[in-house]
């Protein structure tokens, strides 16, 4: 699977490939696991930009509160950082090892890395956001699929492919967008979701890069609702960035899915600002 992005003379491009012992069926992009809960996959970055890039790369497994280890060039980390040239490719080989049996979500994301201890006010980039089903051995699930999309990142707010529109607020009437965080005070999800379906929702964060959960949610079908978000003090101490990241499954999910679409909120990397 690809998908890749043209800005006028600036190209930026994902290709994703499974090892052949780990696909089930090419076609429908099934994925299994090897015996010991094992898989091998590499992802092709393709630029033609001005400048060499730098991307960090990490992984979350649905349901669970962190990050999953996976392991590199024989580094097992839960994220890695890409040097991309101007104009070229790399191919970045990655291995979960000892995934639990059954049937899971693997959710893999890619952001442009911004060094944590200086962050632009007006800061854009590009974030790669992958998932996949995968049968586990011993899992009983037989049907396996997949998405993938890549999309430009420059503000708070999103529309998905259902239409579900999720912005993230300053302000009580909803009329600032977010642009820095500070602990404390309230900000605010507002969620269009215009469907006949609700979604059970999980929102979290990445502090600098690390996943905190926040909480989870239920956005019911054909409704506008407004979550209030606080941030502790605790959890933003001695940190420069956060990164909103909400994905949501449909409870009752639609037939025509082989595999069911998930919905996501991933805001722009935000400023952490102190008081004193």
């Amino acid at each position: 699977m690809n998908q890749d992005t043209n800005q006028g003379s600036f190209h930026r491009g994902f290709l994703f490939l499974a090892n052949k012992e780990y696909i089930k069926d090419f076609h429908t992009l099934s994925y299994k696991s090897g015996n010991a809960g094992q898989f091998t996959a590499t992802l092709r970055v393709m630029h033609e930009t001005e400048k060499v890039e730098k991307i960090i790369f990490y992984a979350m497994l649905e349901g669970e509160g962190t990050l999953l280890e996976f392991s590199v060039a024989g580094v097992k980390k839960v994220h890695h950082l890409v040097d991309v040239p101007r104009h070229g490719e790399v191919d970045f080989i990655f291995t979960f090892e000892d995934l639990p049996p059954g049937n899971h979500i693997i959710y893999l994301m890619t952001e442009d890395y911004l060094n944590p201890f200086y962050i632009e006010e007006e800061c854009k980039g590009h974030i790669g956001f992958f998932y996949f089903a995968i049968e586990v051995e011993n899992a009983n699930k037989k049907r396996l699929s997949n998405h993938v999309e890549l999309f430009e990142y420059n503000g708070n707010t999103c529309q998905n492919d259902k239409g579900v529109k999720i912005t993230l607020f300053k302000d009580k009437k909803m009329k600032k967008l977010l642009e820095s965080v500070c602990s404390g005070s309230y900000y605010y999800l507002a969620i269009n979701n215009p469907n006949d379906f609700e979604y059970d929702a999980n929102l979290s964060v990445l502090v600098n890069y690390e996943l905190n959960q926040l909480g989870k949610m239920t956005i019911p079908q054909s409704s506008k609702v407004v979550f209030p978000i606080i941030l502790s003090e605790e959890l933003l101490e001695d940190k420069q960035s956060i990164l909103f990241l909400l994905i949501g499954k449909p409870i009752k999910e639609p037939n025509e899915y082989g595999f069911p679409e998930r919905i996501r909120f991933i805001s722009k990397r935000l400023e952490v600002f102190r008081l004193y």
